[in-house]
């Protein structure tokens, strides 16, 4: 039986998905990257930028760096070598859902109607109220038992086949710089790694994730973590209780004491929280992480010191129980550096246009990998672009086919366009 053709850009997404490149999040936080499925999938898009290069004659060069990174450069065309330097980039590793299988099994479903899609895995249901917008496309699943992985394979896939397109068309570019990284899911994007001359020099660095289609972020969350270690006493809890003090319920009072600070379930819209994500430990020691959000900077840090300041009026209620707190700083708001080079986004709507798409402007109510950039490179606008997943980290995530190819066009009319920035 003779197998549907797909797009371009689609059948490129189909190869990328069936690769795992799931990250490990339990990995030590020094390895880089956390799982080799990343440097498989690394090395086939290293080669691949490499043979485009080969493909249109063009001096492409690519590396695949020891921490997983793939670095590669473009050359701008004739006449566009003084253009401004765009960096394209997205992660390759998908999210580690837990208990699920890391080979991905994608469905191509017919042209979409109505109702329900019901997947054959794990009766994994995507509701038909998520696809309203995509009656007409090809729907792209996993079977239901894994996530799809168009977070972000879908950014890479697009990227890659826009290249291939404007290298192919001879269109207008500047010099562009290729970065693909891995364990983006866990926060490790390690941007202060990046050679700081290359960093300085780009003039765009256009982060192409998940997200509705046409969905441009030009602000997103500041984050940091705060980890409250929490030292109690520990004793036989027969004959010596009486000397507990136990760290895990201190921890546990400490969470809901909580619940009066802006949470994810209780705070205002696109307003700033803390959000206790994970607590551990026993009567001799408990940990508590929280991960504060705000737009602003200086919201972080409030959140940040009204922490501090349950930690301590915890620790005074239990004798012999001892609080410290622990602050870092996980990325910065991508706002300033937007803001800052007011011809960006009137750019990028435009070339948006151009390949039937309308921009979104929104704000990323969480971080983005521009705003890890940003926390090392502050100057650097770093504007997030959607192509079109939805429901990603789920096993209901899906993307449309029309979709795919429109933010693979988006992405192309992008690379043409700041060619002519002055």
């Amino acid at each position: 039986m003779k197998q549907p053709r797909y797009q371009p850009t689609t059948e490129r997404f189909l190869r990328y998905v069936k690769i795992p490149s799931q990250g490990d999040p339990k990995a030590p936080k020094d390895k880089r990257p956390t799982t080799e499925d990343q440097l498989i999938i690394a090395r086939v898009l290293n080669e691949e930028l490499l043979q485009l290069g080969r493909q249109n004659e063009i001096e492409i060069t690519s590396e695949v760096l020891p921490n997983g990174m793939v670095l590669g450069h473009v050359p701008a065309a004739k006449g566009f070598e003084n253009s401004k330097h765009l960096c394209l980039t997205a992660h390759v590793d998908t999210y580690p859902y837990p208990n699920s299988t890391p080979q991905v099994t994608p469905i191509v479903h017919p042209a979409y109607v109505e109702g329900d899609i019901n997947l054959p895995a794990n009766g994994t249901i995507i509701p038909a109220k998520e696809l309203a917008k995509l009656v007409g496309q090809r729907v792209i699943t996993s079977s239901g038992d894994s996530v799809l992985g168009a977070d972000d394979k879908a950014g890479l896939a697009s990227i890659m086949q826009a290249v291939s397109k404007v290298l192919s068309e001879k269109t207008a570019r500047g010099p562009m710089t290729i970065l693909f990284f891995p364990d983006e899911e866990d926060g490790r994007f390690h941007a202060e790694g990046l050679p700081r001359e290359l960093v300085e020099s780009w003039d765009m660095f256009l982060s192409v994730d998940g997200g509705e289609l046409g969905e441009v972020d030009s602000a997103c969350y500041s984050g940091r973590t705060v980890t409250f270690k929490i030292t109690g006493k520990d004793a036989h809890p027969g004959p010596y209780g009486h000397l507990i003090v136990p760290a895990q319920v201190i921890a546990a009072d400490l969470i809901m004491r909580m619940q009066a600070m802006p949470t994810p379930w209780n705070k205002a819209d696109h307003g700033g929280y803390q959000f206790p994500k994970e607590v551990q430990g026993e009567a001799g020691a408990a940990t508590v992480t929280c991960i504060p959000r705000a737009f602003e900077d200086s919201t972080s840090l409030i959140l940040v010191e009204e922490l501090r300041t349950l930690g301590a009026a915890v620790a005074s209620d239990y004798e012999g129980c001892k609080i410290e707190v622990e602050v870092k700083h996980q990325y910065t708001s991508t706002a300033d550096a937007i803001a800052a080079n007011p011809l960006l986004m009137p750019m990028l709507a435009g070339a948006l246009r151009k390949a039937g798409v309308t921009l979104i402007e929104s704000r990323a109510e969480g971080g983005t990998d521009g705003a890890m950039l940003n926390l090392h490179f502050p100057n650097v606008p770093a504007p997030n672009f959607g192509v079109g997943a939805h429901l990603y980290h789920s096993w209901a995530e899906f993307i449309g086919e029309d979709d795919l190819e429109m933010g693979m066009d988006a992405v192309a009319e992008i690379i043409n366009a700041f060619a002519y920035i002055k």
